[in-house]
């Protein structure tokens, strides 16, 4: 009767152990698009501000103390420091994303043409003129309208797309915004985007 041999145990491979696949670098993945998205919340924070601004005005447009006008004249400030850095610093990178999309841009530019008019029209009014809550009510409705075709469209492209186009881009927005704010502070004047003091109360220039 034939003995039967036992099998001899497998040898456990010599070879490599499997290497373990590696993640994304976390910090790689964070850093990048970290300055947009410090910009695009700046941009909806400026939004929201100034959203609240048109609401109060319209709560009191038939005060007849010169509060509506102090209010007016500072949403017209606070948008025009918004405006110039939007146009100056974000808008051209924006077009370096949406090459094939820039008519989006086109038409924030246009948005913002008619809405810098508006604020010239409305710095060279009386509070007594019968078109000035008109204007102010016009002014509100294109920003709010424009505000959220930016949230809603503009935006979303640009964080899905964009690479380095924007690094450094906040620092610089920073930076201007506190310039022009200081120029607002030290007597109403926005030299970089007019140059002209807002006193003499001359349309802006349209970039």
């Amino acid at each position: 009767m034939p003995t039967k041999t036992k099998a001899k145990p497998r040898r456990k491979s010599a070879g490599r152990k499997p290497v373990a696949r590696r993640a994304p670098s976390k910090t790689r993945t964070a850093g990048r698009n970290s300055d947009l998205k410090q910009i695009v919340t700046m941009l909806e924070d400026d939004h929201s501000k100034v959203g609240k601004l048109f609401k109060r005005y319209d709560k009191m447009k038939d005060a007849e103390d010169t509060a509506r006008f102090e209010l007016a004249s500072q949403i017209c400030a606070m948008l025009k420091v918004h405006v110039t850095i939007e146009e100056e610093l974000f808008y051209p990178p924006a077009r370096e994303v949406l090459v094939d999309e820039d008519d989006l841009i086109d038409e924030a530019e246009v948005e913002h043409m008619w809405a810098k008019q508006l604020i010239a029209d409305i710095e060279k009014m009386e509070t007594g003129d019968p078109l000035y809550d008109a204007k102010v009510k016009v002014l509100g409705e294109y920003i709010h309208h424009h505000a959220g075709e930016e949230e809603d469209e503009l935006f979303p492209k640009l964080k899905k797309d964009a690479e380095g186009q924007f690094d450094g881009v906040f620092a610089q927005m920073k930076e201007m915004r506190q310039t022009l704010e200081d120029d607002v502070a030290a007597g109403g004047k926005l030299k970089r985007e007019t140059g002209l003091d807002a006193s003499e109360r001359k349309p802006m220039e349209l970039s």
